[in-house]
């Protein structure tokens, strides 16, 4: 029985290697390039879509900023901001810095997200307050009151916060630097 065994597993072992030496009549890489093409095709279509996307919220922005008659500046990350009080010419705080900031926010139609108030704030660390307000508290000094806008992309982009803020919406801060810990 044993010996019946070996030879069967030796004509078993020669049949699956001598089926592994069979040439390869299709093309090995079709499918893997069929899918390359439609996954490049699909990813022109969304970076096409994300731009217009972005070319849409950038024109609301600004058209926001004209009714208002404001002048606002644009850093590189899209964050608008528009001074309404210089700060006193003290330092500017650092990630990681504890600020304390009197802060509102809302949405481009006015909707409140965030109601007048203090805020004690850690700088860059504050997982409470979205990418955009973090740089926006890097770009002030104490006193300093301005008004930001933030892109969806800055704030809560895709998702919103799944209450208050729709999704890809853009927000308003209204942000006074009181003290700097």
């Amino acid at each position: 029985m044993q010996r019946a065994y070996k030879k069967f597993s030796f004509f078993f072992l020669m049949a699956v290697v001598a089926m592994s030496c069979q040439p390869i009549t299709e093309k090995p890489n079709a499918p893997l390039e069929d899918a390359n093409v439609r996954a490049t095709e699909a990813g022109d279509y969304q970076i096409a879509r994300n731009r217009e996307f972005l070319q849409k919220e950038r024109a609301s922005i600004e058209s926001y900023i004209k009714d208002r008659k404001w002048t606002m500046q644009r850093t590189g990350n899209g964050l608008y901001f528009q001074v309404l009080r210089p700060g006193n010419g003290g330092a500017k705080p650092k990630v990681r810095d504890q600020v304390e900031v009197q802060v509102a926010s809302y949405l481009l139609d006015g909707t409140p997200i965030m109601t007048p108030g203090k805020r004690k704030v850690g700088v860059g660390t504050d997982s409470s307050f979205e990418m955009g307000f973090h740089e926006a508290l890097l770009l002030m000094e104490p006193g300093m009151e301005a008004v930001f806008i933030l892109p969806s992309h800055l704030a809560h982009g895709l998702a919103g916060d799944l209450d208050k803020v729709p999704p890809m919406s853009a927000l308003v801060y209204e942000i006074q630097l009181l003290t700097i810990f």
